[in-house]
C-alpha cells in the first residue's frame, strides 16, 4: 500500500509538471505574439492567404476532366503519375498542417528574424527551380486512395486546414521558425512559417507544372 501511494504520488507530480510546463509555453508563445503582432502585418497575411488558394485553384483547374487513363498515367516505370503527384501533395498538407500547430505553440525567437530576411522570393523560385529533390519516404505515394475524387478530397481538405488555421492564428509567423539539417548555408534550414507556408505555395505550383508536363507527352493517353 505504502509503495501504491508513493507511486501515485511520483505520478501526479510528473502530470502537474507537464500541465504547468504545457501551461508555460502556451503562454509565453500567446504574450510574445501580441506583442509582436506588427511584424507579420495584415497585408502580409491577406497575400499568403491568396497565393496558398491561387495555387490550389491552380491544381484544381489541370485535374477538370481528367480520365482514369489520364489520373493512371505513368511517363515511365520510376516517375509518378498524375494520381501519385496529387496524393504526395496531400501528405505535405498534412505535414504542413502539423508543424504549424507544434511551432505555434513554442516560444517565439525574434532572434532569427534577420537571418531570414529576404528568402520570400528566392523560396518562391523554387516553383521553376531545375534540379529535382527526393520525396521523404513518410511524403512518397503508394496508392493511399481509391479514386481520383478521394484523392482530391483529401488534398482539398487539409489545404483548407491551413488556410483555416492561418486565418484565426493570433501568433506572428515572423517570430514562429522551423529549422532543419541540410548543407550549410541551405536555404531550407532556417525558415519563419509566413516562409513555410511560401514553400508550401511554390512546392504546389511545382507539381501543377509536372502535371501540365506529363499532359504534354505523347503518349499521354486522348
Amino acid at each position: 500500500m505504502k509503495i501504491l501511494l508513493v507511486t501515485l504520488s511520483w505520478a501526479g507530480m510528473v502530470w502537474l509538471c507537464f500541465a504547468c510546463h504545457h501551461s508555460l509555453a502556451q503562454t509565453s508563445a500567446a504574450e510574445p505574439s501580441q506583442s509582436n503582432a506588427s511584424q507579420w502585418a495584415k497585408e502580409e497575411r491577406r497575400q499568403l492567404l491568396k497565393l496558398l488558394s491561387d495555387s490550389r485553384q491552380l491544381l484544381l483547374d489541370e485535374l477538370m476532366h481528367i480520365t482514369v487513363a489520364q489520373w493512371t498515367f505513368k511517363p515511365s516505370p520510376d516517375k509518378w503519375s498524375i494520381a501519385e503527384v496529387v496524393e504526395h501533395l496531400g501528405l505535405q498538407q498534412d505535414a504542413y498542417y502539423r508543424e504549424l500547430s507544434v511551432v505555434t505553440l513554442m516560444p517565439p525567437m525574434p532572434q532569427y528574424q534577420e537571418q531570414v530576411k529576404g528568402l520570400d522570393d528566392k523560396i518562391l523560385q523554387y516553383t521553376h527551380q531545375e534540379k529535382k529533390d527526393q520525396a521523404p519516404w513518410l511524403l512518397e505515394p503508394m496508392g493511399r486512395w481509391c479514386s481520383q475524387e478521394k484523392a482530391i478530397a483529401q488534398f482539398v481538405r487539409s489545404h483548407s486546414k491551413i488556410i483555416g488555421f492561418i486565418e484565426a492564428t493570433d501568433a506572428d509567423f515572423r517570430s514562429h521558425f522551423t529549422f532543419r539539417q541540410y548543407t550549410e548555408g541551405s536555404l531550407w534550414n532556417i525558415r519563419d512559417l509566413h516562409q513555410l507556408m511560401l514553400t508550401n505555395v511554390a512546392h504546389t505550383q511545382r507539381h501543377v507544372n509536372q502535371i501540365r508536363n506529363i499532359k504534354k507527352m505523347a503518349q499521354f493517353p486522348k
